[in-house]
C-alpha cells in the first residue's frame, strides 16, 4: 500500500510519499497556496499527483483550519471532513481520510513510543498548538470532550506570564519562543521549557485531574520540539512522564491513520 501523507499546519502545507511497511517519513515543504484552485496548485508542485491516483494510492490528511492553506483572501470554510477534501484537492473519495492535527500527532506518539500508560495527551507545537488525547482505557477523547473538561478549548487556557492577556498560539508557540531568544538569548529554551511546565501543572493538569483525564504521560511533537531536539528531556511533572515524541509526527499520524482506516 502506498500513501501520500499531506501534513497541513500554520506554515502551509508538507508532503510525503511512503510505503506501508517502511517506517521513514521525508517530508517535502509545498508551502501555501496562491488562490483558492487548490487542485491545480497542487499539481503543479506534485507533479507525479494523477499517476498515483491511477496507480491506487492511498491519500491520507493531518488538518489544521483549512484557512491555512492558501495566501489568498477569502479564507477557506473550515470543513475537514473526507468528502470536502477529495473535492478540493480533485481525490478519489474511497481512498482519502482526514484527521485533525491534535489527533495524528497523538496517533503518532502512541504508536512511535509504544506508550501503553493511559490517559496520554500530546501537544505538537509549531506556529500555533494543537491537542490530542486518549482517555484511561487509550481511547481517542473527541475535541468536544476535551473542551467540556477543560470548561475551554486548550489554546484558550494558555497565557504568558510577561503577556497576561495573550493566547497561546503567541505565548507558547512558535512566536513566542522567537520572542523569547530576543529578549533572553541563549536562555530562551530554557525559560520556555518553564512556561510549559508552568502550564501544565498549574493550569492544563489541574484542570484535567476532576474528569479522570488526568495524563500518566505527555509527549510533545511539532515543529518547535523537531527543531530543538535538545531541549524536552525526559521529565516527570505531578507524576505525569513527560518525553518527545517522533519528529514529523503529523505526516506520521496521516500515514497511521490512512493503515487503520483504508486497509
Amino acid at each position: 500500500m502506498r500513501i501520500r501523507c499531506f501534513d497541513l499546519g500554520g506554515n502551509g502545507l508538507k508532503t510525503c510519499l511512503c510505503e506501508q511497511d517502511v517506517p521513514e517519513v521525508v517530508p517535502i515543504r509545498l508551502g501555501q497556496a496562491p488562490s483558492l484552485d487548490i487542485a491545480a496548485w497542487i499539481r503543479s508542485k506534485v507533479t507525479t499527483l494523477d499517476e498515483e491516483i491511477a496507480n491506487q494510492t492511498c491519500f491520507s490528511f493531518s488538518l489544521a483550519g483549512l484557512d491555512k492553506l492558501t495566501s489568498s483572501k477569502p479564507k477557506l470554510e473550515n470543513k475537514r471532513d473526507a468528502k470536502h477534501i477529495a473535492k478540493l484537492f480533485s481525490l478519489p473519495t474511497d481512498r482519502v481520510c482526514t484527521l485533525n492535527d491534535g489527533d495524528t500527532h497523538l496517533l503518532a506518539s502512541r504508536h512511535h513510543l509504544g506508550i501503553s500508560h493511559f490517559p496520554h495527551m500530546n501537544c505538537s507545537i509549531g506556529s500555533g498548538v494543537g491537542f490530542g488525547i486518549y482517555d484511561s482505557n487509550g481511547n481517542l477523547v473527541s475535541e468536544d470532550m476535551l473542551f467540556q473538561a477543560l470548561g475551554a478549548a486548550p489554546w484558550d487556557l494558555m497565557t504568558s506570564s510577561s503577556a497576561a492577556n495573550r493566547k497561546a498560539s503567541f505565548a507558547l508557540a512558535n512566536k513566542g519562543l522567537d520572542e523569547l531568544k530576543k529578549e533572553a538569548g541563549e536562555s530562551a529554551l530554557s525559560s520556555f521549557e518553564n512556561r510549559w511546565a508552568k502550564f501544565l501543572s498549574q493550569t492544563l493538569f489541574n484542570r484535567l485531574k476532576p474528569h479522570d483525564l488526568m495524563p500518566k504521560e505527555f509527549t510533545f511533537t511539532g515543529g518547535v520540539t523537531d527543531f530543538y531536539p535538545f531541549w524536552v528531556s525526559p521529565s516527570n511533572i505531578d507524576g505525569c512522564l513527560v518525553r518527545r515524541g517522533p519528529p514529523n509526527g503529523g505526516l506520521l499520524g496521516a500515514k497511521l491513520n490512512a493503515i487503520k482506516r483504508l486497509t
